[in-house]
């Protein structure tokens, strides 16, 4: 096996220092664990691209940072791995890959056309980019760009739902990029959170066109079947479904859903039985305009004749509103054209009172004087106090909300906090506000901002029932918002006695969870042996 030497970090790719440190990640080798089928950091491919650590693993292959070697470049590698028909002996240390079921060679073919497609688009914004592809180890490799980030499945894990308006600005090159791509007659099946990264600079990246197919009327035969819980649509479950861009605009409105709530949406094939999606109308903390909320929501429906049919209809209805007619909107709004219009007023209300104070006489200069006093006294700031328009506090975090509450510049204004369990939102988030978002108001005219914010979901502690009665156990638990399952055991215990519960107690559990206990039925009784009577005499004396 061909190796280099260590002078690079397997974690980052940036080059050791004399000690042979990293300066910039806690990357240790002595650590690092990955599944026996990868290849081992410090492998060299072609004399020039360097294998670190795994940055992403799946069915179909398997993704690495790595280095160029020639161009002195941090990228990242993808490797066609088959994890169900596919192996490598990783005893001997070799780096070939034995693929069976798969005589045609189908599998890399479509590998191969992967990286057909996204070289084509590598001018686009939120695709990455290709940059080689070359056949070794009985297998092939892309060579594409580093992108620094993490996936949004984990950002949004970390951190909480994303506002509104943030997450259109981040989605909209995605969206207009798989625009250009569907009108290329290519579909990608497989977006989710998971499968888009967020870079340091809060831009969003599509990866992994591994599923990506041309439609044509291929596209309504049995093919291979891609999805994910909850993002992919009901037609793409099935193998002879229709598949279209209709296809792609679900996965994508699914995945904002998620981005913009935190919660993952059931799977189509549920929906399509009973549909409990909670629409997005009915979520006051997510700061959308309505016919952006519907406009998501239609891009999920199940049927897909009733969706969206295009990236390009989704982009008009999220942005066409947002982009032209709420900037003017928002213009005629702000500070800076009311004081405006109030300093033109008082111009003109100056220049009438000037005309006035001229042609009066000098017997009614007193009367003329007391009209330019009001005049001058009118353009007092006291006379004129500060109109403020109220933002949307709702999906942010609390740090968000005290810089947006800043920018307000309400110094009579000051922020209350109240928190409240909330089983949809997630914690830290903020959940409504007292003071509706575009209020229009004078300085002065609130003194409290009250925010509420989620708490999650409300979890007890879980009692100790064991070795008490049954009866004894279940009020205790019920007094506790816990409901109770109870299973019966034979026991040299005491009848009724519980003697184990499923949670342990001092857990935490949702309220309503239900908590199984295993009661005592008592001990089995022997039958009595039978008394002998001189019809059953044996001829024993006792």
């Amino acid at each position: 096996m061909e190796k280099q030497q260590m002078d690079f970090c397997m974690g980052c790719m940036n080059p050791l220092n004399k000690n042979g440190q990293c300066m910039n990640c806690n990357f240790s080798l002595d650590t690092y664990k990955a599944t026996f089928r990868c290849l081992p950091p410090g492998t060299l491919l072609t004399k020039r691209y360097l294998i670190g650590r795994v940055i992403g693993e799946g069915s179909f292959g398997v993704t690495y940072i790595g280095r160029d070697l020639l161009l002195g470049i941090v990228i990242a590698i993808k490797e066609y791995f088959p994890l169900s028909y596919g192996s490598r002996n990783v005893r001997k240390e070799e780096q070939e890959i034995y693929v069976y079921q798969d005589n045609d060679k189908k599998g890399l073919e479509h590998f191969y056309e992967e990286a057909k497609l996204l070289s084509q688009f590598h001018m686009l914004d939120g695709i990455v980019s290709v940059r080689d592809f070359f056949y070794a180890n009985k297998t092939a490799y892309i060579v594409m760009d580093y992108i620094k980030g993490i996936t949004l499945k984990e950002h949004v894990k970390k951190n909480g739902a994303v506002e509104g308006k943030e997450a259109l600005t981040m989605m909209k090159p995605v969206i207009r990029s798989l625009h250009t791509i569907h009108q290329a007659e290519i579909i990608h099946r497989d977006i989710s959170p998971d499968n888009i990264l967020l870079t340091e600079q809060k831009k969003l990246v599509l990866v992994d066109f591994g599923s990506a197919r041309a439609e044509d009327n291929r596209m309504t035969q049995s093919m291979t079947v891609t999805f994910k819980r909850g993002y992919t649509p009901e037609e793409q479950y099935l193998r002879r479904g229709k598949l279209g861009a209709w296809s792609d605009v679900y996965s994508l409105c699914a995945t904002m859903y998620f981005m913009l709530t935190g919660i993952a949406p059931n799977e189509a094939i549920e929906r399509m039985l009973q549909d409990t999606l909670v629409p997005l109308s009915k979520m006051s903390f997510v700061s959308l305009t309505q016919k952006q909320k519907n406009a998501i929501m239609q891009g999920v429906c199940v049927k897909p004749e009733e969706r969206l049919q295009s990236m390009q209809e989704l982009y008009d209805a999220l942005y066409d509103e947002w982009e032209e007619d709420v900037p003017k909107k928002q213009f005629l709004q702000t500070r800076q054209f009311k004081t405006a219009v109030f300093c033109i007023l008082i111009l003109v209300l100056c220049g009438i009172g000037w005309q006035i104070n001229q042609m009066a006489s000098k017997d009614s200069k007193r009367a003329s004087n007391a009209a330019v006093s009001i005049v001058v006294n009118s353009s007092s700031p006291s006379a004129a106090p500060i109109e403020i328009q109220m933002q949307s506090f709702a999906g942010l975090t609390k740090e968000q909300a005290e810089n947006r509450f800043i920018a307000l510049e309400d110094e009579h204004l000051s922020i209350v906090w109240k928190s409240e369990y909330n089983d949809r939102v997630p914690k830290g988030i903020v959940i409504t506000q007292n003071i509706p978002e575009n209020t229009s108001y004078r300085s002065g005219s609130f003194h409290e901002l009250v925010l509420t914010i989620s708490k999650g979901q409300k979890k007890v502690v879980v009692p100790s029932v064991t070795d008490i009665s049954c009866q004894a156990a279940v009020e205790k638990l019920k007094k506790s918002h816990l409901s109770v399952c109870i299973t019966w055991k034979n026991s040299k215990k005491s009848k009724n006695m519980v003697l184990k519960q499923s949670e342990k107690a001092g857990d935490k559990v949702k309220e309503g969870t239900k908590i199984k206990l295993t009661v005592s039925k008592g001990s089995v009784k022997k039958p009595a042996p039978t008394k002998k009577t001189e019809d059953n005499f044996d001829g024993t004396i006792p």
